[in-house]
């Protein structure tokens, strides 16, 4: 089993998809709706990779980032190795660029503009929606535990479960509602799975329209008092949560971070 669920400690499981800063479709502004209980555990799980004072006061980061997909017999679809690089501030830019086929390809927001080129020039076949929803994917994951405090998401303590290593974890459910807030694209749904012993987020669980995920953090990295993720993995899953298959492998790695 990719979980392993307690039915004595456990409510539930969790969920999340959404925007970077959700706007409202039915009211004047995103609200943040957190259960007590799931707000000390974020809060605690903040703090335990870095400190939200700390994380708002980044001027840049920057990493890289490799990854295989792989079909259900393990053969690999495609591997790829990224440079990402973020930078904050009154003039913010976010780069992911790779080389694939001998040519250089880079995802770029500026602002409120994004687009996606190879070799510098504008790939047209990439609309500036989806290229943002390629930056947002690997910025929202990057900036989980943080961004669970994001206004938006309908988030819920769900009970305890214990994941593939054996360790007991909190579970939260965190729901992005598409029919409320106009930028949110789908409605799947996340549960997040954090240590009892520290609070550092262990896996992730994602139902979409027609598959479940279930990721597993296998190992971080320090760097400049923050802790990220290092090596992750995503199979994908059955209804009852047992792993099928590898789906995804994932190493994050040589990050910089400055912050005063």
């Amino acid at each position: 089993m990719f979980f392993q669920p307690k039915a004595a400690l456990l409510c539930c499981l969790l969920f999340w998809t959404c925007q970077d800063r959700p706007s409202p479709a039915t009211s004047s502004e995103p609200k943040l709706e957190i259960e007590p209980k799931a707000h000390s555990i974020i809060e605690r799980s903040i703090a335990t990779h870095g400190g939200l004072e700390r994380w708002q006061s980044i001027k840049s980061i920057s990493y890289t980032k490799a990854f295989a997909l792989l079909d259900s017999t393990g053969q690999v679809e495609s591997d790829v190795f990224q440079n990402h690089h973020y930078q904050y501030g009154n003039q913010p830019n976010i780069a992911i660029s790779w080389q694939q086929d001998g040519v250089t390809h880079r995802l770029e927001q500026k602002g409120d503009h994004c687009a996606k080129s190879i070799d510098g020039s504008v790939d047209v076949s990439v609309s500036s929606s989806a290229a943002q929803n390629s930056i947002y994917t690997s910025t929202y994951v990057h900036g989980i535990p943080y961004k669970l405090l994001d206004p938006g998401p309908r988030i819920t303590y769900e009970g305890v479960e214990e994941i593939w290593t054996g360790e007991l974890c909190d579970v939260l459910k965190v729901v992005y509602d598409p029919a409320q807030y106009d930028n949110l694209t789908t409605a799947d749904i996340w549960w997040y799975y954090f240590s009892q012993e520290d609070g550092r987020v262990r896996a992730g669980k994602v139902k979409h329209l027609d598959h479940i995920s279930g990721i597993r953090n296998i190992s971080y990295r320090e760097a400049d008092g923050f802790l990220f993720n290092h090596e992750r993995e995503s199979h994908r899953l059955d209804s009852s949560g047992k792993a099928l298959y590898l789906r995804a492998s994932y190493v994050y790695d040589d990050y910089q971070v400055d912050v005063p």
